[in-house]
């Protein structure tokens, strides 16, 4: 993987560009976008027009926490601790003209929820295919995101031909689930809710030192508490000791900490290893102006 210029990340199968709170990624034609309470797919024969009318609805409270169908587009919500999500799923199928005609009487409060939900699941609706979209319920009771916040960032694009890169260890190995930067293994965290976004947002909180969890090694651990720097990492001190940071190991081992992290390793050399691909990452991130 490429380690670019103004937030870019590349490789053979995907471009990556983050501008905060703008977050996407290119490739199998596909782009995926993640802004300040949404996420969205866009790909060949999406309806925005659907999609929008699901959004608007949702945002003038006329469907609540109900399932709603559109067009071939199915909005449910999903619960969670606290607030839950709206996510639409793009149906396989033909677009059923009679439910149409009953979301636009609920639309328009011809019909209430419950009745609209009685007469949708006796339809035996079906839900599969695949999330082309999604809603935070916290942003949308706050009105945090509009649907030109979502248009604006549909529309990012990533220029790479005049970037800076620089070649690394880097591999995205979505089978493992981890990223791979030997001898690091970093996992990918739930940074988004389509996997392959999660993963490069993953790579770029490393390059970033926004990173927080644990990082593994064939024969250790790299426990990551708050964000870090390139300083913070040179500052760290290697020992052989039980007390390692704010790891408390079972016995003595090679051991590196500083005041936002600590690592262990059963091998001198391989955390060592560690610790210097983990420098170097950032150092490139900085070198390119990431």
């Amino acid at each position: 993987m490429e380690v670019c210029s103004n937030g870019l990340l590349k490789d053979q199968a995907y471009v990556y560009k983050e501008k905060p709170p703008i977050f996407t990624i290119e490739g199998e034609n596909k782009r995926i976008v993640k802004g300040r309470g949404f996420e969205i797919t866009l790909e060949e024969g999406l309806d925005m027009d659907s999609i929008e009318q699901l959004f608007s609805a949702l945002r003038e409270g006329k469907v609540g926490n109900h399932t709603v169908y559109i067009n071939g587009y199915l909005m449910m919500y999903v619960p969670a601790y606290g607030f839950g999500s709206f996510r639409v799923i793009r149906s396989s199928g033909e677009v059923k003209e009679e439910l149409n005609s009953l979301t636009r009487k609920l639309f328009s409060g011809e019909i209430d929820d419950l009745t609209y939900d009685s007469e949708l699941y006796k339809s035996g609706i079906s839900i599969q295919g695949h999330t082309v979209a999604l809603f935070e319920e916290a942003s949308i009771e706050a009105g945090d995101v509009s649907w030109e916040d979502v248009i604006k960032a549909s529309k990012t694009e990533i220029i790479v031909e005049s970037a800076e890169c620089k070649e690394t260890r880097l591999k995205v190995d979505f089978d493992k689930g981890y990223i791979d930067a030997n001898p690091l293994m970093i996992p990918i965290m739930r940074r988004a809710d389509n996997v392959k976004l999660s993963a490069y947002i993953t790579v770029a909180d490393i390059i970033k030192g926004r990173f927080m969890g644990n990082i593994v090694t064939k024969k250790g651990v790299i426990s990551v508490y708050k964000n870090f720097s390139l300083e913070e990492i040179k500052k760290g001190r290697f020992a052989r000791t039980r007390i390692c940071g704010k790891l408390r190991l079972d016995s003595e081992r090679p051991c590196f900490y500083s005041n936002n992290l600590s690592a262990y390793s059963e091998d001198q050399k391989e955390l060592e290893e560690a610790v210097k691909t983990l420098r170097n990452l950032i150092d490139i991130g900085e070198s390119v102006n990431f």
